[in-house]
């Protein structure tokens, strides 16, 4: 049985790469879940991070064999369809006690939960989907919506700068996680303002640059933020972790 689903989930992954990509370009890091009835924003895990995807593409030959969806500590097979931005997750896995509450629920909703499926005239035990998708692009961050069968919607994030470019600036906050002052260190000229968002992109302060100056971030409630650093020539942005 697994060699015939091993073979209809191959016949999906041929020529599905340049839909993919964009998922394939980012570490992809969860802000919320909507359904009908809720909206469940994210929480920290037990190491005091935000738990995170990656998708990662496993090649025989010249064709993309199949792709491995890394969730915290749960790990799928994934397969694109052609034709229509949407994936299909196969086999469903049990979270570990360090996932977070967000985590476990999306495993729940989006993967245990959701339809099996027949595809190519073949039943399919352990596949869950479609999972429809769509890109937001919002300043320097590019937002992942994933909608489910029943209508609900799981969003993620990243940013668009690599490491490397953000390494090339040597822009730098701490300390981080910080319970009170956040200092920031950079060698760019002419830094004018620091700006921190929530993770639904709300602006929760604003401040103008003062160099040595630390940033009170005391009244922030604990969670993880974005700090985005705003030049005369463009802006650059880090998560910081509030205690």
């Amino acid at each position: 049985m697994k060699t015939i689903i091993k073979t209809i989930l191959l016949f999906f992954f041929i020529n599905t790469t340049a839909q993919v990509a964009p998922i394939l370009d980012h570490t992809w890091t969860i802000e919320k879940n909507v359904t009908q009835d809720e909206t469940i924003m994210a929480d920290l895990n037990a190491f005091g991070e935000y738990d995170q995807f990656n998708l990662l593409e496993f090649t025989v030959g010249e064709n993309p064999s199949y792709y491995d969806f890394w969730f915290a500590s749960c790990i799928n097979y994934t397969f694109f369809e052609e034709n229509d931005q949407s994936f299909y997750n196969h086999l469903g896995c049990t979270l570990s006690s360090d996932s977070s509450n967000i985590a476990e629920y999306y495993n729940y909703v989006f993967i245990q939960s959701s339809e099996e499926v027949t595809l190519d005239n073949e039943f399919v035990p352990d596949a869950y989907g479609p999972f429809n998708y769509e890109f937001r692009y919002e300043s320097d961050f590019i937002y992942l919506d994933i909608t489910n069968t029943e209508g609900s919607v799981a969003t993620f994030w990243a940013s668009t700068l690599s490491n490397n470019d953000i390494d090339k600036t040597k822009f730098s906050i701490y300390p981080n996680p910080v319970v009170n002052e956040l200092r920031i260190v950079s060698d760019l000229a002419k830094i004018e303002q620091i700006i921190i968002y929530n993770l639904n992109g709300k602006q929760i302060l604003k401040v103008d640059f003062q160099e040595n100056q630390p940033i009170d971030v005391s009244s922030l409630a604990k969670g993880m933020y974005l700090v985005k650093l705003q030049t005369e020539n463009g802006s650059l942005t880090k998560k910081m972790i509030k205690e």
